[in-house]
């Protein structure tokens, strides 16, 4: 009877990426990283950035036991508790996302003080900009149907109702 070793049982799962991979099979943590963010390039033709990765990286490493979290914060020494699926509330920070395994412990508050968020047009993903909020906030769109002024600019109504409301976008003012 034929039993498969390690390696064998990794090229059945992932053919294509240990095909081409020197070893034959996932060398390090590293490794698997740079082949998982080549597997969602290929299927979505996007690449995954350096802090997908590492985020990617520090999960597999903490499953495998290769990382432990701490359970207070490297900086303020204060236990946030668990969250609700009682997982530590504790934030991986990299100082550099390259070296991907080399993270500081952080509570919310710390991780905050360290590195903003990234908020309106400064956020790399943001379809909108101040002054157009400002135009559904404040000016000529807003008397109208939050569902026509989403179609206008490829956003939810719920997004434009958020706006009106001041759920979101509240740093932008009406100057």
């Amino acid at each position: 009877m034929f039993v498969p070793t390690q390696a064998q049982a990794n090229r059945a799962r992932w053919p294509s990426t240990v095909a081409q991979h020197p070893h034959g099979f996932m060398c390090s943590m590293e490794c698997a990283g740079y082949h998982s963010s080549e597997r969602r390039r290929q299927k979505t033709g996007k690449k995954t950035g350096e802090f997908e990765t590492a985020q990617y990286l520090v999960m597999r490493a903490i499953k495998s036991g290769q990382l432990k979290k701490p359970k207070c914060c490297s900086k303020c020494g204060k236990n946030p508790g668990l969250n609700s699926r009682g997982r530590s509330k504790l934030h991986a920070h990299h100082e550099d996302h390259a070296k991907p395994l080399v993270v500081e412990w952080l509570c919310f508050d710390c991780h905050a003080a360290i590195s903003p968020r990234q908020r309106g047009e400064d956020n790399n993903k943001a379809k909108l900009t101040a002054d157009l909020v400002r135009k559904i906030r404040y000016g000529i769109v807003r008397d109208r149907s939050s569902t026509f002024v989403g179609n206008r600019l490829g956003i939810s109504r719920i997004t434009v109702q958020d706006i009106r409301r001041g759920k979101t976008w509240r740093h932008v003012k009406c100057s």
